[in-house]
């Protein structure tokens, strides 16, 4: 049983991801990747972090956009922090099922509407606003 819902689960990460699949962002501190659609509308991009984890963004509306984009709100998270983390509560993982003490805000806006396209993401803390940014260019194949 456990079995075919890890199969199950992998399958529709790799269907709902495939249109975004190949979308990755170059930045000063590493690779951004467009990871997974959610079938709740939500793209999931993850990100480095400062301690060389990767950082996972959850962005309602994305999903499933390559034209069009503009100014998403969402959140983020660092699923290596399930037991402590920097913030008072934690936030629910909606990808590992668990939970995280380190998460904040995070807004992205492209700018270009369409694909392949960068963008600037801003990030704060826990409740803090957004201050930390991070300019994003897109990895064109050749």
């Amino acid at each position: 049983m456990l079995r075919t819902i890890a199969v199950t689960l992998g399958t529709i990460l790799a269907i709902s991801g495939q249109a975004q699949a190949d979308e990755v962002w170059t930045t000063p501190v590493g690779e951004v990747v467009y990871e997974a659609d959610l079938e709740t509308g939500e793209a999931v991009l993850s990100f480095p972090g400062e301690s060389g984890q990767r950082l996972v963004g959850i962005f309602p509306g994305l999903a499933g956009k390559s034209e069009e984009r503009g100014f998403f709100a969402g959140i983020w998270l660092d699923p290596e922090s399930a037991t402590e983390g920097l913030c008072p509560g934690a936030m629910a993982d909606p990808i590992g099922g668990g939970q995280a003490y380190t998460w904040g805000r995070m807004d992205i806006i492209f700018t270009k509407p369409d694909f392949p396209g960068g963008f600037v993401v801003m990030k704060g803390t826990c409740f803090d606003q957004a201050t930390d940014y991070l300019i994003a260019e897109p990895v064109v194949g050749e």
